[in-house]
């Protein structure tokens, strides 16, 4: 059976950069016609998107340093599973980019990581595509980790800026889904899910959060999970995930 879910981003928002912690990594609106990446998916795979594009506007962030890393976590299986103490296989993930800049080492190193309640990383990469160029289009891949199965609780897909400035992260915009009442019904906040990791030599545990000055924002990335049950797994419905607004 198909299970393509669609997590919402109900989170609210306006301002020119994250928190006063996250020095000169300003961001400014982009209008932009872009929609969720969703090839489809395979019999027994989710795709969990967590940012909202209702209103087709985006921030684009932009002061970018080497060895900055910024991630996405996902709770599983809670957002992809269909029964309590499944384990998951990330199959693929699609990254959305920014003024790339090919021939210029412009490149980004991904990694897979456990993470704790609080988003920290526990413990070293589980799986990395190193010295990714994004440049040529806005949604380059599928991308896919060396398989890594066996996945459960919190996980964190990173990346980080190898020679730093470009690409720009894109994330969704609260703001103008605010104002557009019309193309965004039923906007709320949502959970936390996009964080910012820090550098080398100024590492963040727990990371800090993207935010407008209406709340959280959400880093224009998907990715794609199998799930099977684990040992003892009993039945239980489905989490509750709602459709996101487009």
């Amino acid at each position: 059976m198909n299970r393509t879910w669609f997590v919402p981003v109900l989170s609210l928002g306006f301002a020119l950069s994250a928190r006063a912690d996250i020095p000169n990594r300003p961001s400014v609106p982009v209008k932009e016609a872009v929609s969720p990446h969703d090839r489809g998916a395979a019999s027994g795979t989710c795709s969990i998107v967590y940012y909202n594009l209702c209103s087709g506007w985006l921030w684009v962030w932009s002061g970018w340093e080497p060895g900055d890393e910024v991630g996405v976590v996902f709770d599983l299986p809670a957002d992809c599973g269909a029964l309590p103490n499944e384990v998951c296989t990330n199959t693929e993930f699609w990254w959305y980019w920014r003024y790339t800049s090919p021939g210029w080492g412009y490149t980004i190193t991904f990694n897979l990581y456990r993470v704790d309640e609080d988003g920290c990383k526990v413990g070293a990469s589980l799986a990395t595509i190193a010295g990714y160029d994004p440049s040529g289009a806005h949604y380059p891949g599928p991308l896919v980790f060396p398989e890594v199965v066996d996945l459960t609780g919190r996980v964190a897909i990173a990346a980080t800026w190898d020679k730093g400035t470009l690409p720009h992260l894109a994330t969704d915009n609260n703001a103008k889904n605010l104002a557009a009442p019309v193309l965004c019904p039923g906007y709320s906040p949502s959970p936390v899910h996009s964080f910012f990791y820090g550098g080398p030599s100024a590492p963040y545990c727990p990371p800090l959060d993207f935010q407008d000055s209406h709340g959280p924002v959400q880093i224009l990335m998907d990715a794609s999970f199998e799930c099977h049950p684990g040992t003892g797994t009993a039945e239980s419905s489905w989490s509750a995930v709602k459709t996101l607004f487009r």
